[in-house]
């Protein structure tokens, strides 16, 4: 290569070295972290639950990047949009979640972002505590469904909730 760039160019009669020199000055270095405008707008991973807000939905992310930042974009559309969810660590660009679009209020969560993951949690298979979670389950579906996103939302008090709910007092304010 130093022969080759020592010479003389046969198109532009200069030396390639010497013209090296002289861009050098123009040009700047690539940068150590990829671009990341590439992976949509960043987000900040709350630190008490592992989820995103994005364009009014909640998304889970492995539960490992608490008060992380990540980066979100939309890919397709209609029933096949998806929400792309991606971490930049010392390995570079790893895709963590991929979640169908999040209705207002209806999170997007993967069981398998839970530290302590469990098939049977926050469904009709978990096991009451007590007397007053055997009341609240037993209201039906909803119940599960209710308890299942105050989870993911990180809803303090919520035993003193489901007794609300139990004793026909939900509605009411306090």
């Amino acid at each position: 290569m130093t022969m080759i760039n020592g010479r003389v160019h046969r198109v532009n009669r200069r030396v390639p070295a010497e013209m090296l020199e002289q861009e050098r000055a123009r040009l700047h270095p690539v940068p150590a972290q990829p671009h990341t405008v590439a992976f949509g707008v960043t987000r900040q991973v709350a630190t008490n639950t592992p989820m995103v807000d994005v364009q009014y939905g909640f998304y889970s992310v492995p539960h490992r990047l608490r008060g992380q930042t990540v980066w979100v974009r939309v890919h397709g559309a209609g029933r096949d949009e998806r929400i792309i969810i991606v971490h930049v660590g010392e390995q570079g660009p790893v895709e963590v979640a991929r979640h169908a679009r999040a209705e207002p209020g209806s999170p997007r969560i993967d069981d398998e972002h839970s530290r302590r993951h469990r098939p049977d949690r926050c469904t009709g298979n978990r096991k009451p505590k007590g007397k007053a979670d055997i009341e609240f389950l037993a209201l039906g579906e909803g119940s599960v469904m209710w308890l299942k996103e105050a989870t993911a939302q990180g809803t303090s008090r919520i035993r003193v909730h489901g007794a609300r709910r139990v004793d026909g007092q939900a509605d009411q304010p306090g």
